[in-house]
């Protein structure tokens, strides 16, 4: 019996933010998956762009993209609920889930470093040191 396993040992992560940012990818593609089926039929293609692009705009800060990028989720849903035969599959819960459980972990928040503050490496220490060595013996 293994009574000393440490909670790093487990393949799964127990970390409460990934489950929030797993859960609300996961609300995100629903709600796109929504009004995707709303959309359904030959109204999709009319008004699928700008239901989808509209309900995109509004949930892009909610999945990271900054406003910069925020016209890309917009226009990503759009499409998506304008494409026909899309109405009845569940692709961008799908497709968000996923991409939250197989993206990279985000660092924890008292352990970013500024843009400016590299963090020291012996490897590089090292190289430098060997280089001015061996000019000193030529």
């Amino acid at each position: 019996m293994k009574q000393d396993e440490s909670p790093t040992d487990s393949p799964v992560s127990r970390d409460p933010s990934r489950a929030k940012q797993f859960l609300t990818a996961l609300l995100a593609g629903g709600v796109v998956d929504a009004v995707d089926l709303a959309t359904f039929g030959p109204i999709g293609l009319a008004l699928g762009l700008l239901a989808g692009g509209a309900v995109g705009w509004w949930l892009a800060p909610s999945l990271g993209l900054g406003a910069g990028r925020r016209w890309l989720g917009a226009t990503l849903a759009g499409l998506y609920c304008m494409t026909p035969l899309t109405a009845l599959m569940p692709v961008a819960s799908v497709a968000a889930a996923l991409s939250s459980l197989l993206g990279k972990d985000a660092a924890p928040t008292g352990e970013t470093q500024a843009a400016g503050d590299a963090a020291p490496s012996d490897a590089i220490d090292v190289e430098f040191t060997t280089v001015t060595e061996e000019r000193k013996t030529r």
